[in-house]
């Protein structure tokens, strides 16, 4: 268990196994460029312990089997990914991944297989606070559950027009429910959803100009054991386009200055049922060609 792998040459794996199982015990440094920790084919992968990468490193690669980041910490480089599946029928995150670096992922998904799961569980912790980072990608064509049961952190953006995202879905049908924290920067969004379905179980924590979801169509729930802190110059706890349909029954919605509860586009609607306390020069529901909007809930003015 305390054995270490060191190399800072290009395109190095630390174990590979076709068939079976790849486990960590110990320390894998591979720090040179495209260099991949743990690479599966078929096969579960495991790390019990410490992975640390350089530029466009992946820590865990999977394909056609399960990846479960157990216990340690992945340190991912610049332009890298924690864990990487494809076609993995699931990918479960207890420890934490972590970078400062810029365009990296915690977690990415693809492929075409229905029905993996993507698990940020209750221990599990993805840090990132470079530029252009997104903590869990789900892609493909096939539907995924992506579940956030522990912590994701993502640091301020440099750029609103490209936002760091907590939580990225861009496949219609995809399933993904918060059950914790997530907590985003500066221009940034805790959840994007491309004709899915979220729910919103947990606490959001967003920047100034940052988004809690946004959602081009499908359908946004947020329970009543929601818990959303806004911050302010036009952040908003939900932003949706293309018809989506939203449900709110929290009453723990705080709008910082100058933002907006719920932004509503194209079609778009809401059935609210909770209350939410206004800042100064705040908005609760903001139509532009809007659908439906129904409000059984009460506003609080600070």
């Amino acid at each position: 268990t305390n054995a270490k792998i060191t190399s800072t040459a290009e395109n190095v794996a630390g174990l590979v196994a076709v068939g079976q199982k790849a486990v960590n015990k110990g320390e894998l440094s591979l720090t040179g460029e495209q260099s991949t920790g743990i690479y599966t084919d078929g096969a579960t992968a495991e790390n019990e312990n410490k992975i640390i990468l350089g530029t466009k490193g992946i820590g865990i690669y999977n394909k056609n089997a399960v990846i479960n980041n157990r216990s340690g910490e992945i340190q991912v480089g610049d332009s890298g990914v924690g864990l990487f599946g494809t076609d993995s029928t699931g990918i479960i995150n207890n420890a934490v991944i972590g970078s400062t670096e810029n365009s990296v992922i915690g977690i990415y998904s693809e492929g075409d297989i229905t029905g993996t799961s993507v698990n940020n569980s209750i221990t599990g912790t993805i840090n990132l606070a470079g530029n252009n980072v997104i903590g869990i990608l789900a892609a493909g064509t096939s539907v995924k559950n992506i579940t956030n049961g522990g912590t994701i952190n993502i640091g301020n953006s440099s750029d609103i027009s490209n936002p760091n995202v907590g939580i990225y879905s861009n496949t219609a049908g995809n399933n993904i429910t918060n059950n914790n924290a997530i907590t985003v920067g500066e221009n940034s969004l805790a959840i994007f959803s491309n004709k899915g379905n979220v729910t919103e179980n947990g606490i959001f924590t967003i920047g100034n100009s940052g988004t809690g979801i946004y959602a081009a169509g499908g359908n946004v729930n947020i329970s009543g054991s929601s818990i959303i802190n806004l911050g302010d110059n036009e952040a908003a706890a939900v932003y949706a386009t293309d018809s989506a349909v939203v449900k709110n029954e929290s009453s723990d919605i705080t709008i910082g200055n100058k933002s907006f509860g719920f932004v509503l586009k194209s079609g778009s609607g809401l059935e609210n049922k909770g209350s939410v306390t206004l800042g100064d020069n705040t908005v609760f529901v903001y139509g532009d060609g809007a659908g439906s909007i129904k409000s059984a809930g009460t506003a609080a003015i600070n």
